[in-house]
């Protein structure tokens, strides 16, 4: 006896190792009508059917029907880039957080470092020109508006 659409899509998503709700996400559906296709329930709608084509390059033939190749072309490359795009992304960007994170450690310690050499190097200022304020005449009065501007 010949299997059904619904075996099909089982079959689909056992061949490229994916959980019934992360092949639903794969393809804009709920879990939900990913069960009830797999369980026997409901037939896939034309929606399902097209979704699941396009995204995982599947055959509508043999999908449909159970005639030729399960894959248009070749096998998925493999889970991560071609069935598990969610997890792949995530396990991406908590890779770039990390890094992210580790970079603003580290520029937030080096602005700790620069303040003190700038409030340093403001008192040293204060301490040569014996002077609290400088004036637009004196040669560092920018820089001393600078300081202020960081304090």
């Amino acid at each position: 006896m010949e299997n059904t659409v619904n075996e099909r899509v089982a079959e689909l998503i056992s061949v490229l190792n994916l959980t019934h709700n992360s092949f639903a996400k794969s393809i804009s559906k709920t879990a939900t009508t990913i069960y009830q296709v797999t369980s026997g329930k409901n037939k896939p709608g034309f929606d399902v059917l097209e979704a699941i084509c396009e995204v995982h390059n599947v055959n509508s033939n043999w999908l449909v029907r159970g005639e030729g190749e399960m894959f248009l072309g070749s096998l998925p490359k493999s889970s991560a880039q071609q069935g598990r795009p969610d997890s792949y992304l995530q396990e991406q960007i908590e890779r770039l957080e990390a890094n992210f994170n580790s970079l603003a450690n580290q520029l937030r310690s080096q602005l700790e470092v620069k303040d003190n050499q700038i409030q340093n190097l403001s008192e040293m200022l204060k301490m040569t020109l014996g002077k609290s304020d400088l004036s637009e005449e004196t040669p560092c009065y920018e820089l001393n508006s600078l300081l202020k501007l960081r304090a």
